[in-house]
């Protein structure tokens, strides 16, 4: 939907423009005309659907639209609002209640204020719908008001789903569902490495897989020097990729000819290489690797093992916070210490996500538990033989099995942050100087780590089937639309 219109007054034609906009106001806006948008959308394309599914709180005041038109065709209020709960599914897609949209009720008033007369009921009726339910909280909570009017609420990992279901049990009679995200994995797996699988697994794996999900356990029968060679390749196109934003992005930062020509010298694609690239948040914890500097320079310039992570990824325009943790890795990047070792890519997108996500030995994933919902980056990269590095959070409390990656530190939530970083801090030093490092070194006397390779195809088997879109479909069709629908 777009409201950039010349029908359109000129005030209101740049509310699509921008999706994260700073101005409340606006925002709301945004959420408006998607909630009410897309009803009206779908009652002029003639499009009755059996089930809505509401995806976040943002498209939430469809809800208010629906209850509209079922009273402007005859229903009590009661009736409608039943029968809009009966055929609605709400996802969540963030365990800390504060992460839903809210807003302030005479922003509400303004803009909705004739909704509660429309619908045949008192001007009480928009606080009533969209209370959080919580004692000192007046904003008018979009989550809230989804969970209110949905048959169905479902988090997306198992995790997420119990910590869900307790910060919103007081309006919640069933608790939340746990339906894992999962990842389209014809866009993410590599040609070099599903043209191993199709030699496996046959032409048609990517269908049979959801019908025999057993058949990934074939992906052990993948000839190790046939993996580790299209691995071997994808890391060197990585590599190429990578040497060609740095040298824009230095050039652009004034970086003299000589500079340029030494970027040529980066990212040898035969060290271990560990990728970071997500949203910026500050839950996300960017910058837990950097917590001691001397040990970390240890484990990186270690000069029989040496070690290089590559950083990517945005921060929303109004968090600075979030903005700050990049500008302090790129700081941390160009010290004698670190450089060399530590590369920040700009300008993240999708094409770079993929080279990162086919290219790297290791995902590192350090979320504050338990403030992952899901993540999917992770699951990308397992999908192409990388190996998660993550603490146990999110879709990998659930991935992990010990032999396809690594879980470490607190498995649960601790409200003293500082000793958390600290914790968790040591276990992955440890764990990168101890285990991680000296097996993707070990090598066997054709040059291949065979003990890293296994935990490689361990890797694609257990996610293949398991964290893609295929089976995240079938789970909500089996789990809700269908129930609903009937």
């Amino acid at each position: 939907m777009d409201t950039d219109l010349p029908s359109n007054d000129p005030a209101d034609r740049p509310i699509t423009h921008m999706l994260y906009i700073r101005g409340r106001e606006m925002r709301f806006c945004q959420e408006l005309i998607l909630g009410l948008g897309s009803v009206r959308v779908l009652e002029t394309l003639g499009i009755k659907p059996s089930v809505w599914h509401i995806n976040e709180g943002h498209a939430a005041m469809s809800i208010l639209e629906r209850i509209g038109h079922l009273v402007a065709d005859g229903n009590d209020l009661q009736t409608a609002t039943a029968q809009v709960r009966s055929r609605t599914i709400f996802t969540l897609h963030t365990p800390v209640p504060a992460g839903n949209e809210t807003f302030d009720t005479n922003l509400v008033d303004k803009y909705l204020g004739e909704w509660p007369s429309q619908v045949g009921a008192d001007t009480g009726l928009l606080r009533e719908v969209g209370w959080s339910g919580r004692e000192g909280e007046e904003a008018f909570d979009l989550g809230a008001l989804a969970i209110r009017h949905a048959t169905v609420v479902n988090g997306v990992s198992a995790k997420h789903a119990e910590v869900a279901s307790r910060n919103w049990e007081h309006l919640l009679a069933d608790g939340v569902l746990g339906i894992t995200n999962g990842v389209h994995h014809p866009t993410w797996i590599a040609a070099g490495i599903g043209t191993l699988f199709t030699s496996t697994l046959g032409a048609d794996w990517q269908t049979e897989l959801s019908e025999t999900p057993e058949l990934a356990a074939r992906i052990h029968e993948l000839d190790n020097e046939a993996l580790w060679e299209s691995h071997s390749a994808r890391k060197e196109s990585f590599a190429r990729f990578a040497r060609s934003r740095l040298r824009s992005q230095f050039a652009r930062h004034g970086a003299s000819p000589d500079d340029l020509r030494s970027v040529e010298s980066l990212l040898d694609p035969t060290r271990l290489t560990i990728g970071f690239a997500r949203r910026f948040a500050t839950y996300k914890r960017a910058t837990l690797l950097f917590r001691d500097l001397a040990w970390l320079q240890a484990i990186l310039a270690n000069p029989d093992r040496p070690v290089q992570v590559v950083f990517a990824g945005k921060a929303h325009p109004a968090d600075r916070l979030g903005q700050g943790l990049i500008e302090r890795i790129v700081a941390l990047s160009k010290t004698p210490e670190l450089a060399g070792h530590i590369h920040v890519l700009e300008d993240y997108d999708l094409r770079m996500a993929r080279f990162m996500v086919q290219g790297v030995d290791v995902w590192l994933n350090n979320p504050r538990i338990p403030q992952e919902a899901s993540g999917t980056s992770g699951m990308k990269s397992a999908m192409n033989g990388g190996l998660n590095l993550s603490n146990a959070d999110g879709w990998w409390a659930e991935g992990a099995n010990g032999k396809n990656g690594w879980v470490f530190g607190e498995e649960h939530e601790n409200s003293d942050h500082e000793a958390q970083d600290e914790g968790d801090a040591v276990a992955l030093y440890k764990l990168l100087q101890e285990e991680i490092a000296p097996l993707y070194y070990d090598r066997g006397a054709d040059g291949i780590p065979h003990a890293w390779v296994q935990m490689m195809k361990e890797a694609i088997a257990t996610t293949i089937h398991e964290f893609s879109t295929h089976r995240m479909v079938q789970d909500y069709t089996t789990k809700a639309y269908l129930p609903l629908g009937r």
